[in-house]
């Protein structure tokens, strides 16, 4: 949610804001994602993590949560597989960033 704006502007992902999807069709709807091929993954800052896991604690997803495959330096921005529920047991380091991509409007054409 807080950073599907910036996601799609940025990059070639396309965001799902979970605060959208009713709890009880997550699961389907990234199966529905699954099915044409794209990798799942959930971007959460540190306090979307609480929420996200007690909104979807019914729904596999919900256990996604558990430990985070890519941090920020600073630790408040958490990247999550949903395959598998888990991810190392040592976290990668996100890579920091330094203002805005030098074209940033071609990203946008490569979906």
């Amino acid at each position: 949610m807080q950073h599907s704006g910036s996601l799609a502007y940025y990059s070639v992902k396309l965001p799902l804001r979970y605060d959208i999807v009713p709890a009880e069709w997550m699961d389907r709807a990234i199966e529905s994602v699954r099915g044409s091929g794209r990798q799942v993954y959930v971007l959460l800052d540190d306090w979307e993590v609480p929420v996200f896991a007690e909104r979807f604690s019914g729904q596999r997803v919900g256990t996604a949560v558990a430990r985070p495959l890519a941090v920020t330096a600073d630790g408040r921005v958490k990247l999550f597989a949903t395959e598998s529920g888990s991810g190392p047991d040592s976290p990668l380091q996100m890579p920091a960033t330094r203002g805005c991509l030098r074209d940033a409007a071609s990203n946008l054409h490569r979906r």
